[in-house]
């Protein structure tokens, strides 16, 4: 692909222009849900802050980077994988909240793998 034809894919699959969609920009806040236990409901809460902070008009992204839990794709109801253009992954999108998640990435290892035996 030319340089040409990837700054168009980006515009069409974002409707930004690739200097603005990929501009370094501050981050106002992070917001962290954390717990010593397992199966509290950490990522519940987690979910349910950002589609509340996104429906409230906030810029949002959730990373689920739990490596054997990971629960963000399936309490969000996501299915497939973020795309990566340009060495920069341009993550799913479910209630307004961009979403990256481990079990993106394990999901994609199974299906090229295999499941685990």
């Amino acid at each position: 692909m030319t340089d040409d034809e990837r700054r168009q894919l980006t515009k069409k699959m974002t409707g930004k222009d690739p200097s603005e969609l990929f501009a370094k920009k501050g981050i106002g806040h992070v917001i962290l849900v954390a717990s010593g236990k397992g199966g509290v409901g950490k990522s519940t809460v987690a979910a349910n802050l950002a589609v509340a902070a996104a429906q409230n008009g906030y810029k949002v992204g959730l990373m689920d980077a739990d490596i054997y839990g990971f629960s963000i794709p399936r309490i969000l109801a996501l299915n497939g994988n973020p795309t990566v253009l340009d060495n920069s992954i341009i993550p799913l999108e479910k209630f307004g909240v961009r979403v990256i998640s481990m079990g993106f990435l394990s999901m994609k290892i199974k299906r090229s793998f295999g499941a685990a035996r």
